[in-house]
């Protein structure tokens, strides 16, 4: 009996103290204080947040263009240290098949020094060659890790850079977030005439700052835009139809084959943005790929047709497919459905 006594006193002295205390901590006034200071606080932040998310933005896009640029460039590298190889092979080949017997009866049939004087160049040269040409391959494979280094540098700045636009873009959606989870609460627990002001000021806020991020991200398609479509315009001159399947004056291989089944889209996405900025446009010969870098050329093969298509695009994102052409690029190797095609990538010099 003692014992229920002090258990009832205990609690009528938890529910007393909760009557005394609870009010101070949760009453109206204080949470239309809270929702006051809060939206105060996003407002006086908020030209310094929006900067800090346009310069975060910009900065990501432009991280993300040189590490493109720069994956485009070891490509290039790659192939011109190949051609400097095959060159030296040849070359080492000739010096090989003709022999130092045929440089020195070179030599030993001039008829007089003047002539002689006139062969030693081309001895010299001969004896000489395969030392330039192995400092030249040095030179060239040197460039060539370099470029490969940077690029997964590049690669790195820009995932950090996209990772600080989304924490900065958060952390602006998170304020304002918290901004109006408070008016809620003090809607809740006063009168709405109280919380009005606040009201209207976080109003001022999200109308702002979502016309901020429409200029921003405008402004990025713009500009993407403009350089895909810079990219595209620069790459025409290449594409189209091979009657023979020649690769064309001006692009090499990089030595990458690809294999698979491939699909086409075509008028439903005509005027929306590929990813490398240009719109889709179905008449023009691009290609879509998951992985390969944007702005390479793929050499498309099928059933004996070939076309030089460009890859401007993200996709397919249907497994097994490994590539999407246009409409125009399926037109031209006669690809109605999904179908196996082949695929070697190129690169400009």
């Amino acid at each position: 009996m003692r014992g229920r006594r002090l258990v009832a006193i205990a609690v009528l002295a938890c529910l007393a103290a909760g009557r005394l205390i609870s009010p101070a901590l949760s009453s109206p006034a204080s949470d239309v204080n809270d929702a006051r200071e809060r939206t105060a606080a996003v407002q006086a932040d908020l030209d310094s947040l929006m900067t800090k998310y346009r310069d975060a933005a910009f900065a990501a896009d432009d991280a993300a263009e040189e590490s493109l640029r720069l994956r485009l460039a070891v490509q290039q590298a790659r192939v011109a240290e190949s051609e400097s190889q095959s060159s030296y092979d040849d070359r080492v080949s000739q010096i090989y098949m003709a022999g130092p017997g045929v440089m020195m009866e070179v030599a030993l049939g001039a008829r007089t020094l003047a002539d002689l004087d006139a062969m030693l160049p081309y001895v010299r040269e001969s004896l000489t060659i395969g030392q330039t040409q192995v400092r030249e391959l040095q030179s060239r494979h040197a460039a060539t890790v370099s470029l490969a280094q940077q690029a997964e540098s590049a690669e790195r700045a820009a995932i950090a850079a996209e990772r600080r636009y989304r924490i900065i873009r958060e952390e602006l959606e998170s304020r304002v977030l918290a901004a109006e989870r408070a008016l809620q609460a003090a809607e809740l627990a006063a009168s709405k005439a109280a919380v009005a002001k606040a009201r209207k000021s976080l109003f001022t806020i999200e109308h702002a700052a979502a016309n901020w991020r429409e200029l921003i991200d405008k402004a990025l398609k713009n500009r993407r835009h403009a350089r895909g479509e810079a990219a595209f315009a620069a790459a025409s001159p290449y594409l189209g139809p091979r009657a023979d399947c020649s690769i064309p004056n001006g692009l090499h291989p990089t030595g990458e084959h690809l294999a698979g089944e491939a699909s086409w889209y075509g008028a439903g996405f005509a005027g929306r943005s590929t990813a490398s900025g240009a719109v889709y446009d179905p008449r023009r010969y691009t290609v879509a790929h998951k992985t390969l870098p944007l702005g390479v050329f793929l050499l498309i093969k099928s059933d004996g047709r070939c076309v030089v298509s460009f890859l401007n695009d993200r996709g397919p994102y249907v497994e097994p497919r490994i590539l999407d052409l246009s409409w125009a690029s399926a037109q031209a190797v006669d690809l109605s459905g999904v179908e196996h095609v082949e695929a070697a990538v190129l690169v400009r010099s």
